[in-house]
């Protein structure tokens, strides 16, 4: 009932299943035994499996097993690949004499361009003038001396404009160092004139700039008003 050595007629009562296909057998299925680790498979499993045993490491051969023949793939051979040259231009050899005049003639362009911009440019730095148009009068800026502006200080004050006043007595007192206008900006500032804020530290501050720039009358004053607005 065998068809070789190792075919063999599993009974109903065996209870391991083929490595190849993880399925059991039937009740008189014909099976095949490893002929080194007696592993049962499937007569189909064990051919499909290049007629060996399924179990890692194992690998045993069935006797009468054959290595399969070869076939070829098929596969068509390929001649050499036409490679196509670079095209390159045809090289002349010209003359020297032609190749000096060349860069002679560049040169030239090259020089004529500058000059002509170089001249365009100078001419519109250039101012156009008119021959007996007057010429316009120099802008002088004056800077008003700390008297000046201490003065004015007073006019604004007088006229009803204690902000006005506050702002040049105020460069004349702190950056020009005037005496006369840190009297005046003292005052605003105790008296409490138009939008002023009342502030006595800061009156009493004024008065000895005053006294430190030179006024020794302000020395003696002191700002006492106690009103707050």
């Amino acid at each position: 009932m065998t068809q070789s050595l190792f075919h063999l007629v599993v009974q109903k009562t065996a209870d391991q299943n083929c490595p190849y296909c993880k399925l059991g057998f039937d009740a008189e299925e014909l099976a095949i035994a490893c002929p080194r680790c007696s592993t049962w498979h499937h007569d189909e499993c064990w051919a499909q499996n290049g007629t060996r045993c399924t179990i890692y490491g194992c690998g045993a051969f069935e006797p009468n097993a054959r290595p399969r023949p070869y076939e070829p793939l098929g596969l068509t051979r390929i001649g050499p690949l036409y490679v196509r040259e670079r095209y390159q231009p045809a090289t002349t050899d010209e003359p020297g004499w032609r190749r000096y005049f060349g860069w002679l003639m560049r040169l030239i362009v090259v020089s004529i361009v500058f000059i002509v911009g170089f001249g365009g440019y100078l001419l519109l730095r250039k101012e156009p003038t008119i021959a007996g148009a007057p010429r316009p009068a120099p802008v002088v800026t004056v800077t008003p001396t700390a008297e000046e502006l201490t003065r004015q200080g007073i006019d604004y004050r007088a006229n009803g404009q204690p902000v006005r006043a506050w702002e040049v007595c105020y460069r004349a007192c702190v950056i020009l160092k005037h005496g006369p206008a840190c009297v005046q900006l003292a005052e605003l500032s105790c008296k409490g004139a138009g939008a002023i804020r009342i502030h006595v530290d800061v009156a009493n501050r004024f008065y000895k700039f005053a006294c430190d720039y030179g006024d020794s009358s302000a020395c003696s004053l002191h700002c006492t008003t106690s009103v707050r607005r």
